[in-house]
């Protein structure tokens, strides 16, 4: 397990970074409780039967240009901002996991997302545009035999 202070200001940078041109793979571990977020992935990330929750600041997943980022078989949960969040230039993999319960939405989609035998559920969004998935401008979404249901939107 790695868990951080739940007091603001005592933890607040990323829990882990995966630097450019890095691979790392995290299977097994629970990450929870930081204020300044777990994974700013600017290599590329595979995230294996782990738990991500309760982070305050930062999100669950996040990614940061032109990056590879897999998911398979864990949860990602309970966390402030979205759940998995990517960027321009990314790609992220959905596989048999599930988001829920994020306060600043479930996924923010990359230029390329797919999401496979999955689950985003009970999500609330930052506002009252978005709250289960959101996909910007140049950016696009594949869900196969996914579910994503009762997120909200904010009413603010």
């Amino acid at each position: 397990m790695v868990q951080a202070s739940v007091s603001p200001g005592v933890s607040d940078f990323f829990l882990m970074r995966v630097d450019t041109t890095k691979f790392v793979l995290i299977s097994g571990l629970t990450i929870q409780n930081g204020w300044g977020g777990v994974v700013n992935n600017s290599g590329t990330l595979r995230l294996l039967d782990s738990t991500v929750r309760n982070i305050h600041l930062a999100g669950g997943v996040s990614t940061r240009g032109l990056t590879l980022t897999v998911i398979v078989n864990s949860s990602i949960e309970n966390n402030s901002t979205a759940g998995v969040a990517g960027t321009r230039n990314d790609e992220i993999r959905v596989l048999n996991s599930t988001i829920r319960g994020n306060t600043g939405g479930g996924l923010i989609a990359a230029e390329l997302t797919t999401v496979i035998n999955s689950t985003i559920s009970g999500n609330t969004g930052p506002d009252t545009g978005w709250a289960g998935v959101f996909v910007g401008y140049d950016d696009s979404l594949t869900l196969i035999n996914s579910t994503v249901v009762d997120n909200v939107p904010s009413t603010e």
